[in-house]
């Protein structure tokens, strides 16, 4: 009898860790994962996609959704709040009430079980928003700044951005900096770098001294991302330095535009109340310093500091020119690969090894941008089919969440994780992936074997990693280290497919088919779900001797 109730027991696990799969075979936590991922929205057809299919999770999604809030007083709730408002006026929509009403009971679930009184706020005025004929409730200011602004609004603004012509945005934008909607405020200042907006710095420039302190601190910030060294701009970050409210961030404006100047006014901050902020600058100062400069550190901060700020500060000023041939000339095979027959994929100029998508994966700078929106279709796919190989790659993440993969041994217009297999590329500890299952980890086989946990640097470190495929032998390297060693057959116990059609799939850890797991052969692509990932110096080693 117990072993009937526990076989009864498994297969019910089996079915509801199936039963919020989509279409596409996710489940919830992946969904939401990956709408997450695209948020904010870059357009207001992004986000009604995004919405669609998070509202398709229901109560569950909705519940997961708001669990994902932390301490409302450490201010890094925007991806979540941005994401339960955009759902909320997604489903608030006519006809859309089914959708509605699971919303709005999940929201009600995780509400119950928060205690921290700004998030608590902000689910009863989103709750209120679904419920017919409520009256909208007021906060006292304090309680409505933990409140999010609504993302429909930033999607508009930016769709209004686009349409506009070009010699009206700079008024546009420049008026923005005037909301008292921060998310507005940096959605403006973000699509000015990205449209190229001309002379739009100038005008930000002229525009400071009457901007609030909060759009101030957005503005610095900003020039300070965008490595701004205009004299203008300097003269304010400076100004900005001593005695300020907003010192700690112009300080590190400072040191992410490197100029001289920049460098001169950290320094004299080294003896003051800035001295640890100033210090900080300087060891990622974004130019180049002299070893003279390390003298004016306090002495209690130069023991410890002084091989730190060489290390991590560039020596020598280069052109944007000679900064692209450097990585260029860069990618080259060593000794050892060109003694073992590796073969460049990628050089860092073209893409003529590889086809499919080269429309979201482009050659800029000497690497691979991946520039894939969500909902974009289409795998970067190698030229030549591979068997049994050695394949190695870096890439890095200039965004929170990435979610990429190799897939390997599969065919072009299939979901590679299924009809070959994928190994992941994720940003796994980004706060969107709280619910990941250990299958769904960089370095694992999607649904087969799970990897060690690789832990990652700040955004915008280069990682290395190689993949041997032999036979059913998988490996899986990471920046030197070894995370996942293993045979794909003896993972599933030869059981790639369900003994019982139809049936979920007791041997794989993700309980679904995998047809395409023992493919002889295929193509070796690059699956993304958004852009932000950057791929260099991608090489192969084919071990079969008959790539194709």
């Amino acid at each position: 009898m117990k072993r009937i109730v526990f076989i009864l027991c498994y297969l019910l696990f089996i079915v509801s860790s199936l039963s919020a799969q989509d279409s596409r075979g996710r489940i919830t936590s992946t969904i939401i994962a990956d709408g997450l991922a695209e948020l904010p929205a870059k357009n207001l057809d992004v986000l009604e996609q995004v919405m669609s299919e998070i509202a398709g999770t229901g109560a569950e999604g909705a519940q997961q959704l708001a669990a994902m809030l932390g301490p409302s007083a450490e201010g890094k709730n925007a991806r979540f709040l941005y994401a339960i408002d955009g759902l909320t006026s997604y489903v608030v929509v006519k006809g859309r009430e089914t959708e509605c009403a699971a919303v709005k009971k999940g929201l009600e679930k995780a509400l119950k079980e928060c205690t921290d009184e700004g998030n608590r706020v902000f689910l009863q005025d989103q709750i209120k928003k679904l419920t017919p004929g409520s009256v909208k409730v007021k906060h006292s200011k304090e309680k409505l700044s933990k409140v999010a602004q609504n993302s429909r609004t930033i999607a508009k603004f930016r769709d209004k951005v686009v349409s506009t012509s070009s010699k009206k945005q700079p008024s546009l934008l420049i008026k923005t900096l005037e909301s008292p909607n921060r998310s507005l405020r940096t959605t403006a200042l973000e699509m000015a770098t990205e449209l190229g907006v001309e002379g739009f710095d100038e005008q930000v420039v002229k525009k400071y001294s009457q901007l609030s302190t909060d759009a101030k601190e957005d503005v610095l910030r900003w020039f300070g991302n965008t490595h701004n060294d205009s004299p203008a701009v300097l003269d304010i970050v400076i100004d900005e330095i001593p005695a300020s409210p907003l010192s700690s961030i112009a300080i590190e404006s400072a040191g992410k535009i490197g100029d001289i100047r920049a460098l001169n006014a950290l320094v004299s901050e080294l003896k003051g109340k800035n001295s640890e902020a100033a210090v900080k600058a300087i060891r990622t100062f974004n130019g180049p310093i002299n070893s003279d400069i390390l003298d004016a550190l306090p002495k209690e901060k130069t023991e410890g500091n002084k091989n730190a700020i060489l290390k991590y500060s560039p020596l020598t000023q280069h052109s944007e020119e000679e900064e692209v041939e450097e990585k260029v000339s860069a990618i080259t095979l060593s000794d050892e690969e060109q003694k073992a027959g590796f073969e460049l994929l990628f050089d860092g100029t073209n893409l003529d090894k590889w086809k499919g998508n080269k429309t979201n994966y482009v050659v800029n700078n000497g690497v691979i941008d991946v520039t894939a929106h969500f909902g974009s279709e289409g795998n970067l796919y190698t030229a030549k089919k591979y068997s049994d190989f050695v394949f190695r790659f870096e890439f890095c993440f200039v965004r929170p969440g990435i979610n990429n993969g190799v897939g390997i041994r599969t065919r072009e217009g299939v979901d590679a994780a299924y009809e070959g297999m994928e190994i992941q590329i994720l940003d796994h500890d980004d706060p969107i992936y709280k619910d990941l299952r250990p299958y769904q980890q960089h370095g694992s086989v999607y649904g087969i074997i799970v990897p060690e946990h690789v832990k990652f640097g700040e955004l915008g470190t280069w990682n290395t990693e190689e993949i041997r495929a032999e036979g059913d032998h998988i490996t899986v390297t990471v920046n030197g280290r070894v995370i996942l060693d293993g045979n794909i057959r003896e993972a599933c116990k030869g059981h790639n497919m369900s003994p019982e059609a139809g049936k979920p799939n007791p041997y794989t850890v993700d309980h679904r088919d995998h047809p395409g797991l023992f493919n002889p052969d295929g193509l070796i692509c690059f699956c993304g779900h958004g852009e932000g990932l950057k791929l260099r110096n991608i090489r192969i080693l084919d071990l079969s001797g008959n790539g194709r």
